[in-house]
């Protein structure tokens, strides 16, 4: 493993412990509440907050919620088939799904399923356009999107329950609670949803034949107040799911993918009206088993673990946030022609911000990680905001961007070989945008005014250069690509 920099790490902290800060106590207790601040503080930009209406309406997964409410572009398969997002122009593997402020695109294939992923669970929706690497690491290229459980210090008691049926024998089942006090919250949420899935193939008396499905997701989550300025919060998901890989009338399939997903985070959170101190101690599973035929005992496999550790320091002076950040993973994978291999991690994170009087804001973070196993290049973001007045802004975003290659693309056996592809080639990207935000009462407009991305792919040194009219609700976009 590469030598760590020290004095690196201590600079980021270094550069956090001076000055006194003011801040507004309820601001405080919010930013503890929702883990994932640098959402809040260090995100100038497009960042669109879906309201609980819009969840409520299309809860039964991510990929109903963002198809109708959002500008990501979502390739699924069938109903219950796999789900992958084009962000941009990107992939799946450029767009990143943080879950309360943890990265949780899969160590082996570089994405998340969204049909995987139940948004009615959740307390907060949000999805950020353009890159955000340094603020949530490898893959957030084309943009984030965001879950977080919300918690309630106060005393109350929820409870929702749901059941449908539908076309194709379709059942779901769904039931949501939330349960507190002054000092306990506890939130609990659990969706079932399987179906036959056997639809007629337009113009024809043929059935899909190969598409049945169920799937169960768990959430789970406690927070306690240990004592003043002092909170303990736990966060839990699994997903089960079984499903047979919908083929066509050409190309029938007879396949069967069953995958499992457990993750688990602790947080524990120190604070008052001048600073935060956070550490999250973090245990992610995955693991899936791929049969190609549905019949046979014969599957392919692969599983990872991931352990992690971080630690988080904010002030706030009086114009000026600073936000220092420390992270350390160990991820160990296997599989079926996957070599085992491990991958630790140590990254360093500083994000600045600055108040210039009421209408100008400015921000500029910066980002180093050290791997055992791939160089990760330093990444950088700059940003401004001007507020005409209280519901006309303009905003200003140039960041570089970066993938990091996942267990497949480098420990995965070729030709029966060994040593997979340790030398592939690094995936980052350039970009600066400029935009604009009115809002006044309800009426919402968020119009990009400027995009220009430059990114460098694994394969073939594509360059794409990317051009964002101004609109409403969508962006419209002109590519133009050159091969190097």
């Amino acid at each position: 493993m590469r030598e760590y920099k020290p004095f690196l790490i201590i600079l980021v902290f270094l550069c956090t412990l001076f000055g006194n800060a003011q801040q507004d106590s309820i601001t405080v207790l919010d930013e503890v509440i929702l883990t994932d601040v640098r959402l809040l503080h260090f995100s100038n930009g497009k960042v669109d907050v879906l309201k609980d209406s819009l969840i409520d309406r299309n809860g039964s997964s991510l990929t109903d919620l963002l198809q109708f409410n959002s500008s990501i572009y979502l390739k699924e398969n069938g109903l219950g088939m796999i789900s992958s997002p084009s962000f941009r122009g990107t992939n799946a593997s450029q767009t990143a799904v943080i879950w309360n402020g943890i990265n949780i695109n899969s160590q082996l294939t570089g994405q998340v399923d969204f049909n995987t992923i139940v948004p009615r669970n959740y307390g907060s929706i949000s999805v950020r356009s353009g890159g955000g690497s340094v603020q949530f690491g490898s893959g957030a290229i084309g943009g984030s999107v965001h879950l977080n459980d919300l918690f309630r210090f106060d005393k109350h008691s929820e409870h929702e329950l749901l059941f449908s049926y539908g076309s194709f024998d379709t059942r779901n089942f769904n039931y949501r609670t939330s349960i507190g006090s002054k000092k306990t919250t506890v939130g609990f949420g659990i969706n079932y949803l399987e179906s036959e899935n056997d639809y007629k193939y337009l113009g024809t008396d043929q059935r899909n034949q190969n598409g049945a499905f169920n799937n169960i997701n768990v959430n789970a989550n406690v927070g306690h107040e240990i004592a003043e300025g002092q909170l303990l919060k736990f966060y839990h998901n699994t997903f089960i799911g079984d499903r047979d890989f919908s083929g066509t009338i050409t190309a029938p399939s007879n396949s069967n993918y069953r995958d499992y997903n457990s993750r688990n985070l602790l947080e524990w959170s120190h604070f008052n009206e001048k600073r935060i101190h956070r550490v999250k101690l973090g245990y992610l599973y995955e693991k899936y088993k791929y049969y190609d035929n549905k019949e046979r005992a014969d599957f392919s496999f692969g599983n990872t673990n991931t352990f992690l550790i971080n630690y988080d320091y904010k002030i706030n002076f009086k114009d000026i946030v600073l936000n220092g950040i420390a992270d350390y993973s160990y991820i160990e994978a296997k599989g079926t022609s996957l070599e085992n291999g491990t991958r630790k991690t140590l990254a360093t994170t500083l994000l600045f911000k600055h108040n210039l009087g009421e209408k100008i804001t400015y921000g500029a973070n910066v980002r180093k990680e050290f791997m055992n196993d791939y160089k990760s290049p330093f990444v950088y973001s700059l940003n401004a905001k001007y507020s005409f007045n209280s519901h006309h802004d303009v905003y200003f975003n140039v960041s570089k961007n970066y993938r990091v290659p996942t267990f497949n693309e480098v420990y995965w056996i070729l030709g029966g070989g060994s040593g997979g592809n340790p030398d592939i080639r690094p995936e980052s990207s350039l970009q600066a945008e400029i935009g604009q935000t009115f809002k006044k009462r309800s009426i919402l407009f968020n119009g990009l005014l400027f995009i220009l991305i430059l990114r460098i792919l694994f394969s073939g040194g594509l360059m794409i250069w990317e051009f964002g009219l101004p609109s409403i609700l969508k962006t419209h976009q002109i590519m133009v690509l050159k091969f190097l």
